[in-house]
């Protein structure tokens, strides 16, 4: 039911958010408000260059200067490469144009005007369908410097949004929290996909064997069929081809001396170097001399009577270790981390980067990426779309452009105020939601994990080090998912009843205004069509306000009225009560500790993906049952038999992590959650579902010990030992 809700709802909506897209045109950016620039410097330096051919052979070059101006230059030569003309045009962030014309003598000639706004919106459009992001940037906001009007407001608010995402505060945030050092300064950078491929790591590290005879010996027996051949690589298979599995050529590897085959050579190369040098098909030639041995089946052919067979020893072979390479953006490595093996692997490395800048936990990154996001740049740009006072013309290319047609028809439309000011909605909705992430404590120690994870000595010191139990990295004991800040958790509710509240704004003045804007009808009669969306959205808004629940229609199409009532619903007033969401009410049990429990392999009959549910019954290879217990979570008795008997319980049980699902069972009701995907691992306590994340037995015994005291710590240690 709650997809009907979301595809339906999701119709509604779409026109009006599409609507705002077509004034974005892309995700272009800008600066301050009404005092452009954000501040002086005494230095101008050239943010970006790009540089293109033109048809008459010329080459035109443009600078986009960090004080707001472009400089573009276009060069002129003759056959003989000599310069016929060079022309500069410098264009200031106020619309002054200084025009340089150097003709083939040196003579320069100066002209000077002034631009209209309009220009420099229609060149920053240009702009933008041809990718040059940092052009469309300085464009808008030299069309905004020149006149601040309705149309210059809106592009110039893009452009300050946009422009958040190359900010140096932004790239900070990247290196503080990530740990990537390359992250580009420029729109222009940021959309080429070279800083994501610049630095070469090592993907996952695993073994392989390959194999093949001991050598060939010299044979007069008849049944002998390999012999010494050349061979060409041919395109494809045909009747004169022999696979390359058939042929066998010398070959050292780790040391070790043999003759595989050019297929298991392939798959070799393939490991280890990433592509393969042979060829799927061969034609040969037959050649005492030759390099390779081919495997023949036809015996009777009398062409082989006078060349020599082989035969072939017995197989032999050897492991070997490769490593799968990636390209991805270059990381900086923690000095705890500079040793250890996994200082090129790019998942260990990231990860490391992840726990060295957030090593406290998330609060200090939610509130870094809220500073980030929402600084002088979102202000500008709010109190540009606020300071609209009337409609903004939208040409029909930049419609057709962004495949906008079949939505508002392919001539030029009028934006009002209330679509445009779902440009700032878009924003507002992900500040809602930084700051719904903003009122929980997301704080835990996780010191105690940095330290080299590939060394093993270094490891079971940390695990010895917290057999015991310890509060202070106990998240249930230090109030994870608490409640942080009341103040987040309510500006969050006003901002999502705000942009809901735009929305329906945006709705009723497109229908009201249609005519006027140019919109198609076809537009207008989807609006009416669901019509009832809209009486959906006034609902969530009143339950966000007033902290009720929003009820779900129970049909399987859209209800001629949305229901006030009903057994489905989102409780909102408990989406918005961070008490509800509490760790302890997710894995907590009554003594605020977190349950292990058992786990049964299973297959899903459609699919046969594995997953492991939560069973209270031990069964050995054969399926008998071995131990049964009164609930899949595990206490000391049954604990000491699963240690007893680990060769058994690792075959096809598992240990997990009960997380209870009564906060969401709160906010969602009605929902049967019996009825999840089996690979859920779903149970259920009286009717309180839970699930059973996977651990594994060694996890899960070390996750039972910490919170029962260090009960069974010394036979983990000797579960360590022995591995």
């Amino acid at each position: 039911m709650i997809r009907v809700f979301k595809q339906n709802l999701g119709k509604g909506l779409l026109v009006s958010l599409m609507v705002m897209l077509l004034t974005c045109t892309a995700f272009v950016s800008c600066k301050n408000d009404d005092d452009e620039g954000g501040g002086s410097s005494n230095s101008v330096t050239v943010k970006d260059t790009s540089t293109v051919t033109n048809e008459d052979g010329s080459v035109t070059t443009t600078e986009v200067m960090s004080d707001g101006s472009t400089v573009t230059t276009t060069v002129k030569k003759d056959e003989n490469g000599k310069v016929t003309e060079t022309v500069k045009v410098t264009e200031t962030a106020d619309g002054k144009v200084t025009t340089e014309t150097t003709d083939a003598s040196g003579k320069t000639t100066t002209t000077t005007s002034t631009k209209d706004y309009s220009k420099y919106i229609e060149e920053g459009i240009t702009a933008v369908e041809n990718a040059n992001f940092d052009l469309a940037i300085t464009k808008f906001n030299q069309a905004y410097k020149l006149e601040a009007n309705d149309e210059t407001r809106v592009y110039s608010a893009l452009a300050s949004l946009a422009s958040i995402s190359t900010k140096q505060t932004t790239a900070d945030f990247v290196k503080k929290h990530l740990g990537i050092t390359n992250y580009p300064a420029t729109m222009n950078a940021l959309f080429r996909p070279d800083w994501l491929d610049a630095t070469e790591y090592i993907k996952y590290e695993d073994k392989d064997w390959i194999f093949g005879y001991e050598d060939f010996t010299k044979s007069t027996d008849n049944y002998a069929t390999y012999y010494k051949v050349n061979i060409t690589p041919a395109a494809e298979y045909s009747s004169n081809t022999v696979s390359y599995h058939s042929i066998y050529k010398k070959a050292t590897i780790e040391g070790k001396t043999f003759y595989p085959s050019l297929g298991d050579l392939a798959y070799y190369e393939k490991d280890t170097k990433g592509s393969s040098s042979y060829s799927q098909y061969y034609t040969y030639t037959l050649d005492e001399n030759g390099e390779y041995y081919v495997y023949i089946g036809n015996l009777s052919d009398e062409s082989l009577a006078s060349y020599q067979s082989y035969s072939s020893s017995s197989w032999d072979g050897v492991d070997y270790t490769y490593y799968k390479k990636a390209m991805f953006p270059t990381l900086s490595v923690p000095e705890w981390f500079k040793n250890s093996k996994f200082s090129n692997y790019f998942g260990e490395l990231l990860l490391a980067n992840i726990l060295n800048g957030n090593t406290k936990g998330l609060n200090d990154a939610l509130d870094d990426l809220y500073n980030v996001l929402f600084s002088s740049e979102y202000e500008d740009a709010c109190k540009k779309i606020d300071a609209v006072t009337g409609s903004v013309k939208i040409p029909s290319r930049v419609i057709e452009d962004f495949g906008l047609t079949e939505i508002v028809g392919d001539t030029s439309v009028k934006l009002g105020k209330a679509e445009l000011a779902l440009i700032k909605t878009s924003f507002n909705i992900l500040k809602s939601t930084v700051e719904y992430a903003q009122s929980y404590n997301l704080n835990s120690d996780l010191s105690f994990l940095k330290f080299d994870w590939a060394d093993k000595d270094a490891a079971m010191k940390v695990f010895e080090k917290y057999l015991q139990y310890d509060a202070s990295i106990d998240p249930l004991a230090n109030g994870f998912m608490s409640q942080r800040s009341t103040e987040k958790m309510a500006a969050s509710k006003e901002h999502f009843a705000s942009a809901v509240s735009d929305l329906i704004a945006a709705y009723d003045d497109i229908l009201a205004n249609a005519a006027d804007y140019g919109y198609p009808t076809a537009l207008t009669d989807v609006l009416n069509e669901y019509k009832v969306l809209r009486e959906g959205a006034v609902q969530l808004q009143a339950a966000i306000t007033d902290g009720g629940k929003f009820y779900i229609p129970e049909t399987d199409g859209l209800p001629a009225s949305w229901p006030a009532s009903g057994s489905l619903y989102i409780d909102i007033g408990k989406l918005f009560d961070a008490s509800n969401f509490a760790l302890k009410n997710f894995i907590g049990n009554t003594d605020g500790m977190a349950d292990v429990c058992l786990l049964e392999e299973k297959y899903d009959p459609e699919t046969y993906d594995e997953y492991f549910k939560a069973t209270n019954k031990l069964k050995n290879d054969s399926g008998e049952t071995i131990l049964s217990m009164e609930s899949s979570v595990l206490n000391s008795e049954t604990m000491k038999y699963i240690l007893k008997h680990g060769d058994e319980i690792s075959n096809s049980h598992s240990l997990g992590l009960r997380i209870y699902m009564t906060p969401l069972q709160n906010v969602l009701g009605g929902f049967d959650f019996g009825e999840l995907s089996p690979a859920i691992c779903i149970g259920s306590s009286s009717q309180s579902y839970y699930f059973a994340q996977e651990l594994g037995v060694l996890s899960g015994l070390y996750v039972y010990n910490f919170y029962h005291d260090g009960e069974i710590a010394d036979d983990i240690k000797s579960l360590i030992a022995d591995k």
